[in-house]
C-alpha cells in the first residue's frame, strides 16, 4: 500500500525510529501519551502525508527529502517542463 509515493511500511520504521506510534484521530482523546513501551502518540496531519504531530505539539516531517515539497524539487521539476517544452516532447 502506498500513499503519495510514500510506502506505509517506511513510515512505520520511521515511526518507530522517532518513537511514535500512529493513533487515529476518533481514538485521540482515549489514548494514554505514552504507551508500555515509552512511544508516545502521535497523528498523520490531513492533507500532508508524511507530516505527524505529536501529543506535545511537536511536529515530525518523515516523508523522503526527494518527494517532499522543497525549492530544490521545485526545480528540478520545473527544468524539467522547461526542457520538454523546448524540445517539443
Amino acid at each position: 500500500m502506498t500513499i503519495r509515493n510514500i510506502s506505509i511500511f517506511t513510515i512505520r520504521d520511521k515511526l518507530k525510529e522517532e518513537n511514535l506510534r500512529l493513533v487515529s484521530i476518533s481514538d485521540w482523546k482515549f489514548e494514554s501519551d505514552k504507551d508500555s513501551e515509552g512511544r508516545n502518540k502521535c497523528i498523520e496531519l490531513n492533507g500532508f502525508p508524511g507530516v505527524f504531530r505529536d501529543f506535545q505539539g511537536k511536529c515530525y516531517d518523515l516523508r523522503s527529502r526527494d518527494l517532499c515539497p522543497s525549492y530544490s524539487n521545485f526545480m528540478q521539476k520545473v527544468t524539467y517542463i522547461f526542457i520538454k517544452f523546448y524540445i517539443g516532447n
